[in-house]
């Protein structure tokens, strides 16, 4: 009996010890799965740019006939990157092996910089004013997207922060944020985690400062306590839009606003610099055909009558006035300059949503 019972034990004793290695090795594999898709979380359809990501990291992987494509006009990136070259060559050699597509990268033609030397690209040109820099806009004039293509993108950083994890087995999501607008109490450039508390950045900022993760036209608002975006590396602070004028809507009466349509006197001074807050100088309008659009529409689309058509979800429309070669930062501009004070980009933005969920 007593034979038996040391044997029970024993089997137990083996039992245990079974469960818990078992334990340990799918605590270690979650792991290994939780970095890995914390990477792949940094590449992004384009449809989907300006929001979270959609979860298709496991059909990242699975690609074959898409191009993963990672552009970049900025030349600040020279500055952050410089001493990361060899981590971002080895992360756009890691993620070239993702599809047998291209993979593009787009620089400011006036440079010079190490982006200009990258291994394993495609390389464009460009230089320009805003929006000569956006994703879609090269997109448009590269290889524009057609039905049922995928297009994926990624932040340069996060190029370097991949390659990093192939050379050294480390993962180091840190990144560079730039602290800019007229109510910053310092312009400058910070190194932080990914997901950094907003006041481990800049501090304590008054109420009636707007605080954007990005920048003044595709930036989030955010509270004090609020936390960086996850694709985004600017922090923007300008004033509180919440004074109104007296008889604004009287023509060449309040001549320090920037005015497209030249209700104000300030297009006489091209080169004058504002101090832009939050306020819209008027109310939501029907829309009316100006021309205002297309004049800061760097693409070969109708963009008043795409917006008419997102705005009542006409898919077969929508696919026809160019949905798919478009994200929301493209309809930035249009946001600022059109006189309907119509907020374009969420309209683009639930747009691409309902195709994304009808479509796919």
């Amino acid at each position: 009996m007593d034979m038996i019972m040391r044997f029970t034990e024993s089997h137990n004793i083996l039992l245990l010890l079974s469960v818990a290695l078992l334990a340990v090795l799918a605590l270690v594999f979650f792991l290994l799965y939780r970095k890995e898709k914390s990477l792949l979380v940094s590449a992004r359809r384009h449809v989907e740019m300006g929001l979270q990501f959609y979860d298709e990291d496991e059909r990242l992987l699975s690609i074959k006939d898409e191009n993963f494509r990672y552009f970049l006009v900025n030349e600040s990136y020279v500055q952050v990157l410089e001493k990361r070259k060899e981590d971002f060559q080895a992360g756009i050699d890691a993620i070239s092996k993702l599809t047998s597509g291209k993979t593009h990268l787009s620089v400011d033609k006036r440079s010079a910089s190490f982006f200009s030397q990258a291994n394993g690209v495609t390389l464009h040109k460009a230089s320009g004013p805003h929006p000569a820099g956006n994703v879609g806009v090269h997109i448009h004039h590269i290889d524009p997207i057609n039905a049922g293509e995928r297009v994926w993108v990624i932040n340069p950083e996060d190029v370097a922060i991949i390659g990093s994890l192939f050379k050294t087995g480390h993962y180091d999501p840190t990144r560079v944020v730039a602290v800019a607008g007229t109510e910053a109490p310092k312009a400058q450039y910070f190194r932080f985690k990914l997901g950094s508390n907003i006041k481990d950045i800049v501090g304590a900022i008054s109420a009636d400062v707007r605080i954007i993760s990005g920048d003044v036209l595709t930036g989030t608002r955010i509270t004090g306590d609020g936390f960086v975006g996850f694709y985004d590396n600017t922090i923007t602070l300008i004033p509180e839009g919440d004074n109104y004028r007296m008889f604004g809507w009287l023509p060449f009466k309040d001549n320090n606003i920037p005015s497209m349509s030249k209700t104000s006197l300030s297009w006489l001074f091209p080169n004058k610099k504002y101090k832009v807050n939050t306020n819209l100088n008027g109310e939501e309008r029907a829309l009316v055909v100006t021309g205002e659009m297309e004049q800061v529409m760097p693409m070969d689309i109708y963009p008043m009558q795409l917006l008419k058509e997102c705005m009542v979800f006409n898919i077969e429309k929508m696919e026809n006035l160019g949905i798919y070669e478009v994200a929301p930062e493209d309809f930035a501009l249009i946001d600022y300059v059109n006189t309907s004070k119509l907020e374009a980009q969420a309209i683009i933005r639930e747009a691409l949503d309902v195709m994304i969920t009808e479509v796919g």
